[in-house]
């Protein structure tokens, strides 16, 4: 993740997008709690990158889905209604900084009151 932050900014000159970010129920020792360590530490370390300068413009969770939609699943999907925890993280990214809040606003599966 490093390593691509750094060639958008410094060799591309383009921002980024990390995309399909997400960890699959069908990987072993799965747990609710590890996959929301995983997209906690992705995102803190995308805003850490960001308010250091660098050059995200946002992201994309694999994959947010509504209830009844099970059959579609790969075993990374996120249903917020079902996941308590995962509804929580979100809110904790929601209380960012000003900085981050400008990250917070392109990502689709957050609500947002600004």
């Amino acid at each position: 993740m490093q390593s691509h932050c750094v060639d958008s900014k410094g060799i591309l000159k383009k921002p980024l997008v990390m995309a399909e970010l997400g960890k699959s129920s069908k990987d072993q020792g799965y747990s609710l709690s590890a996959r929301d360590q995983y997209l906690s530490t992705v995102y803190q370390r995308m805003n850490n990158f960001e308010s250091s300068g660098g050059g995200i413009s946002g992201s994309l969770v694999w994959q947010l889905m509504a209830e009844g939609m099970d059959s579609y699943g790969d075993g990374y999907g996120i249903i917020l209604s079902q996941d308590a925890s995962t509804r929580g993280f979100r809110i904790s990214i929601d209380t960012g900084t000003t900085r981050s809040s400008r990250i917070r606003l392109v990502h689709g599966w957050y609500w947002t009151d600004t």
